[in-house]
């Protein structure tokens, strides 16, 4: 397919920078490694796209049907009906093994990989940051995390979220209680 050949030519691309610069052994393997890994991430950007130019309602069904069970494991968006707009307001990252990441007022989903949090595991569904819909900084948790392995996260930032509710004002009121 067109992805393979292009994901293809991307890996003749990084191995022929690594060998002009000379990069150690172990380095390019751990780079090819995350470059596999990455592949997923383009998938679901290829996705996004193509979810975004579908008909309001069939990109409806296709959100509500893809998504519903992380947004329905964030209480807070129980009862809401811009479900939709949610999803596509989320955004995909990837973190190697060993980062850190993780931002005050931004809630997030892993989608697959292992990472740690004050001590603790999470895997594919877990969720952190839900107080980014409190307006106290001083009430929010720490939202950084470990990557134990290759992760990839969805995060939603409070500022799309305030951004999407302004056009949905019921949801508005229900997300307030």
């Amino acid at each position: 397919t067109q992805h393979n050949n292009i994901f293809s030519q991307e890996i003749d691309q990084l191995n022929e920078v690594m060998a002009a610069r000379d990069v150690p052994r172990r380095l390019r393997f751990e780079l090819r490694q995350y470059w596999h890994e990455q592949d997923s991430m383009r998938k679901i950007s290829m996705y996004y796209d193509s979810v975004s130019k579908l008909s309001p309602m069939l990109r409806r069904e296709v959100c509500n049907f893809v998504h519903e069970d992380f947004i329905y494991n964030l209480p807070f968006f129980r009862g809401i009906d811009c479900i939709t707009d949610l999803t596509m307001g989320f955004n995909f990252a990837a973190f190697g093994q060993a980062d850190h990441f993780g931002e005050l007022w931004t809630v997030y989903v892993i989608e697959r990989g292992l990472i740690s949090r004050f001590g603790r595991f999470g895997g594919e569904g877990t969720t952190w940051g839900e107080d980014f819909v409190l307006d106290d900084i001083t009430l929010c948790y720490d939202a950084t995390a470990f990557a134990l392995t290759f992760v990839e996260v969805l995060s939603l930032p409070k500022d799309t979220l305030v951004e999407i509710m302004s056009r949905h004002p019921i949801d508005r009121r229900v997300l307030r209680k």
